[in-house]
């Protein structure tokens, strides 16, 4: 059963604005600019497809597709540092313990980019294999293995800025945090312009672009934490490794979003070997169509969700139950609003938003075109299972937080993957989405509703309590 939480509520030289702010006018300011840079950070592989697509063709955009379930695998290990420690980070915050707090700034900041570089080592000793056995053909390995290899130069960059601007947020800095991925998305448009169309480049010029923009957007992330404005600071000593009290603790956290992600790599291996078997190249090229204009419909929920973390966190360090329960609710409201609005723009809109990555392929325009809405059948559902997720992660309850993730991408949707296409070919590919969408919103409704009611008790568990040094336990005793 859970039990109240043992620590002592801070002193109130501790509080921030994220705890005494009203709770509407604070999640817009966090969102707002989260929303920004999501949609930024979705450009990145988005906007390669644009230019490929119309200037290589639907084998470029099948080339670049898939690569993707490697590049979530690249995201997973920023996500789960990243994600885990800033949610670890804005507890502790809250908890008024400063240097607890640095320490997991300073793990985290040298695993963002250390994971990646290690993992990007391994993909490019096993380059052709992995590529095959994701989907690539005869006809795609080419152009896919040419792009992978140079994506994965900027993979540690790319890793550690993403991770990077979740601190700068909890830092009281949001829209630094979207100024650092807008610009990033500014410099990969103006190279894929000047690589891709200006020096006929192709894959190889959209992949540079994006490795160059990741860099520069690194040094940006780390100008800020070099300067005046940032109240936490990147220290020698807090780059030292901590297993069990900093690093362990902060990765359990990060479980739930990187399980998410590497979940994601395994459904894209699936999908892409389905779409192979029922409709070939054109096929594969049409979900990559869809999975991009999905994205940008989707990542103004996990900006919400983003925006939210810091808030729910840190009022839950600070004891705040009845400021997260209110943010929890405007939340919700937020993205189901978001949700159905979007859902009837797909519906209405989809052969306008497909001919941005194909502008003469009238099959590839119609088969993206039904496929779109499809897809996005159940969107008005979907940011609700992603803020009760976000709500478990926030409050120290990361194995509820694995569960609402895997429901969605695995627990329901591989069954349906393997099941409804060999009844339904094409089309059952397509609806094992939303069904899986809805399946998992149920869910969320079920656990979310009774965490609720418990925070509005006060009986909460605190599963990741760690010992406070003799300064920071005296800073928070009565």
């Amino acid at each position: 059963m859970p039990t109240s939480l043992p620590h002592p509520a801070p002193e109130p030289s501790s509080r921030s604005h994220l705890d005494t702010e009203a709770i509407l006018p604070l999640l817009v300011r966090f969102s707002l600019p989260a929303i920004v840079g999501m949609l930024v950070n979705a450009l990145y592989n988005i906007i390669n497809r644009v230019f490929v697509g119309r200037t290589v063709g639907a084998l470029g955009i099948a080339a670049i597709s898939i690569n993707f379930p490697i590049v979530l695998m690249m995201m997973a290990s920023s996500v789960i540092v990243g994600v885990g420690a800033n949610a670890l980070f804005a507890i502790r915050m809250g908890e008024g313990r400063r240097e607890q707090a640095e320490k997991v700034f300073g793990n985290a900041a040298l695993l963002l980019f250390a994971l990646p570089l290690v993992l990007s080592i391994g993909v490019a000793l096993f380059i052709d294999p992995l590529l095959l056995a994701i989907g690539a053909s005869g006809e795609t390995l080419p152009m896919a293995r040419e792009y992978t290899l140079i994506v994965l130069l900027g993979a540690p960059f790319g890793s550690f800025s993403m991770g990077m601007t979740h601190f700068i947020r909890t830092d009281g800095h949001p829209r630094t945090a979207m100024s650092s991925q807008i610009l990033g998305a500014l410099i990969n448009i103006a190279l894929d312009g000047l690589f891709v169309l200006g020096m006929d480049k192709g894959i190889a010029g959209a992949a540079w672009a994006t490795v160059i923009a990741q860099v520069v957007t690194t040094l940006y992330v780390l100008s800020y934490f070099l300067s005046r404005r940032a109240t936490v600071k990147l220290r020698r000593k807090n780059l030292r490794l901590d297993l069990s009290q900093i690093v362990l603790p902060f990765l359990f956290l990060g479980l739930p979003h990187c399980a998410m992600q590497i979940a994601s790599s395994f459904i894209n291996t699936v999908l892409n070997r389905s779409l192979l078997q029922y409709g070939g190249n054109l096929a594969v090229s049409t979900i990559g169509i869809v999975m991009s204009a999905n994205t940008i419909l989707i990542m103004p929920l996990l900006g919400v969700a983003q925006g939210a973390q810091p808030i729910l966190g840190f009022n839950f360090g600070a004891r705040r139950f009845e400021r997260v329960v209110a943010t929890f609710r405007y939340a919700c409201i937020a993205v189901t609003a978001y949700g159905l609005l979007t859902w009837a723009l797909s519906l209405g809109f989809a052969p306008a938003i497909v001919r941005v990555f194909s502008k003469d392929d009238a099959e590839l325009i119609a088969l993206a075109s039904q496929a779109l809405p499809i897809f996005n059948f159940m969107l008005p559902v979907i940011g609700f299972q992603i803020i009760t997720s976000t709500l478990f992660q926030s409050i120290g309850q990361p194995m509820k937080a694995l569960l609402m993730s895997l429901s969605r991408q695995v627990i329901v949707l591989l069954p349906l993957l393997f099941v409804l296409p060999r009844l339904f070919g094409l089309d059952g590919i397509y609806a094992s989405f939303p069904s899986s969408d809805l399946l998992s919103a149920m869910l969320a409704a079920a656990l979310g509703w009774r965490e609720v009611r418990r925070l509005r008790a006060g009986k909460v568990s605190f599963t990741l309590g760690l010992p406070a040094s003799p300064k920071e336990a005296s800073a928070t005793s009565h």
